[in-house]
């Protein structure tokens, strides 16, 4: 569709965006189904004036606009059509489409932003579109879940633990791995958090890389992982976080590193 008068805007999205940005669970909520079910307006390719910063397309077929950030390729998406001249600075061609469609349209490992430009802005990782693409409302539950049990304070710093430090913990999961065909690689670090009283504390974070996994697969491997962790890690501050293939981002700080298991390798 091409720009015009009369599309109307996604208000259930955007009544929904400033609760959510602050952490609602219900807003939240009502902003990924919101985003599902649209309208999302998303500007073209093909365009009447020249734009930069254009990402590199995977092929012909590929009609959305995008543009490269560093190692990233962005799909700007509005919830209104006036917000893209507000973007951009002038009229763009654009199309109108549900979230559920325009997901699955967008290459594999592109992310999304929703009303760039505007107050209120979110990208969508490609694990948060696998989990809305194959779960829906189950997945909207894994994204809120995730997005809210993060603990307190800004991480300052990533160190080592080694098995010795947690030798029971390491050996459950390490048996729950070799079980688990979607688990690649699990490592065991040291987060340090700087509290907003500007004091420190230290997290044991639990990291496993997966490959080849759906977001059903990779909501099971989350789970089994935090089920192992709650029975060992009674009384301390820990998370457990799942590494997707298409987060380069997070596997290139995790070469820095030494997981403790390994598909098809002994442990280390």
């Amino acid at each position: 569709m091409n720009s015009g008068s009369h599309d109307s805007p996604n208000l259930a999205l955007e009544e929904s965006f400033e609760g959510a940005s602050a952490g609602s669970t219900e807003k939240m909520r009502r902003f990924f189904q919101a985003f599902l079910h649209g309208p999302l307006y998303i500007p073209n390719r093909l365009q009447q004036v020249a734009l930069q910063n254009l990402a590199d397309y995977p092929n012909d077929f590929t009609t959305m606009l995008a543009l490269q950030s560093e190692e990233r390729q962005l799909v700007p998406v509005f919830s209104r059509p006036e917000h893209i001249e507000t973007w951009c600075g002038h009229p763009l061609l654009y199309s109108a489409m549900s979230g559920k469609e325009l997901m699955a349209r967008v290459p594999d490992g592109w992310w999304l932003v929703i009303n760039p430009g505007t107050p209120f802005s979110k990208e969508i990782s490609p694990w948060e579109m696998e989990q809305l693409k194959e779960l829906e409302e189950e997945g909207i539950s894994n994204i809120i879940e995730e997005l809210s049990i993060e603990p307190a304070g800004t991480s300052v710093d990533l160190s080592q633990l080694e098995i010795s430090d947690r030798p029971e913990l390491c050996a459950a999961l390490t048996s729950l791995a070799q079980d688990l065909a979607a688990i690649d690689q699990l490592y065991l670090l040291s987060e340090q958090r700087l509290t907003d009283e500007g004091d420190t504390a230290d997290i044991c974070v639990i990291f496993a890389e997966v490959s080849g996994a759906g977001a059903k697969a990779a909501a099971e491997v989350s789970r089994k992982i935090k089920d192992t962790a709650a029975r060992h890690l009674i009384g301390d501050l820990w998370e457990a976080r799942v590494i997707l293939p298409s987060d380069d981002l997070m596997k290139g700080v995790l070469r820095h590193f030494s997981p403790f298991f390994i598909r098809n390798a002994a442990a280390i």
